[in-house]
């Protein structure tokens, strides 16, 4: 079963013998950007819905309950005890313990770059565009601030450090992967960048991409290695206007990052419809499931090698997540 968040409310599909087939939707008219499963109970769903607030399902996705009213939520994960931390605009990270409510973590306000975070279109109010952890330590959470670099806690949220050295200061999303320290990768809104040493030094890792604008970044779950993403054709304020599009392509990286190529099995050689949300089955590490901002949500059982359409015509999709 997979979730889909869009600009109109959740979808929900299921895959019987290769065919995919809706199972209904919900949360109509809530604009959800985020979707996350919670690794530690089956069926629990949370949403994050722009300007309204984070909503939760114990049932998969098929009824929900609001559960933070007073928050503007971007970004939406949950961490291997079950604790949701939840990345807002302004830029914020709200956290819900197992069975907890709602609050605020320590407020960035007080890190020294604050006040040099922005975002591109007005009000030019900064957010935090994706969590994530450590592959070894579950409170040791980063977040990509949209735009002003990485934030790194040790300490489940209590501190903080802007980590911004050499890395595009536009974070989009970020993924990690085990190594002598956290390997940190980062989809920018000028490139791939990755980080041997935790966020503190980055590297950009651009060959083979055709594009630099990417937004989504997955990992394979047997190898957080082999990395996934997608590039458009120049920024959104180019795309959004022409009758071809984004222009998408998806890359597949078996190497850090070293080396990326089109990842498109199935698919034209360029897509219309940005790719907006990427998901990997935590029990199958080659499923992967794609939704674009045309409507349009595709599957692949081989990590990208080759696609099959498991829904056209929704409003425009922004995030997708695998339900047990």
């Amino acid at each position: 079963m997979i979730v889909v968040g869009t600009d109109s409310g959740v979808y929900r599909f299921s895959e019987h013998s290769g065919a995919w087939s809706p199972q209904g939707s919900a949360l109509d008219g809530m604009p959800v950007f985020g979707l996350a499963s919670d690794p530690t109970t089956p069926g629990r769903v949370l949403a994050a819905a722009r300007e309204v607030g984070v909503f939760e399902s114990l049932d998969a996705g098929v009824t929900w309950e609001q559960t933070a009213s007073d928050i503007d939520p971007w970004s939406i994960d949950v961490s291997a005890d079950g604790t949701a931390y939840a990345g807002t605009r302004p830029s914020a990270v709200y956290h819900q313990p197992p069975g907890g409510e709602w609050g605020p973590l320590n407020l960035l306000e007080q890190q020294p770059a604050y006040g040099s975070w922005t975002f591109p279109v007005p009000p030019h109010l900064p957010n935090i565009r994706d969590v994530a952890f450590s592959p070894s330590d579950h409170r040791t959470i980063y977040a990509a601030v949209e735009v002003g670099g990485l934030l790194v806690s040790t300490d489940g949220g209590a501190t903080w450090d802007n980590h911004r050295e050499g890395v595009h200061l536009d974070i989009h999303s970020i993924s990690t992967a085990p190594g002598e320290e956290d390997v940190v990768y980062a989809a920018t809104g000028r490139g791939f960048y990755r980080s041997f040493n935790a966020g503190r030094q980055w590297e950009p890792a651009c060959e083979g991409l055709n594009g630099l604008y990417l937004v989504p970044i997955v990992a394979n779950t047997a190898n957080p290695h082999t990395l996934i993403t997608s590039a458009t054709n120049g920024r959104p304020r180019y795309w959004r206007t022409r009758d071809s599009g984004a222009e998408a392509v998806i890359y597949r990286s078996t190497d850090g990052g070293s080396r990326w190529s089109p990842a498109m099995g199935g698919l034209p050689e360029q897509l219309t419809g940005a790719v907006a949300g990427l998901a990997v089955d935590p029990a199958n590490p080659d499923a992967l499931y794609a939704t674009l901002e045309d409507g349009h949500v595709y599957a692949s059982n081989s990590f990208g090698d080759d696609w099959t359409e498991v829904a056209n015509g929704l409003p425009p999709a922004h995030a997708v997540t695998v339900v047990s």
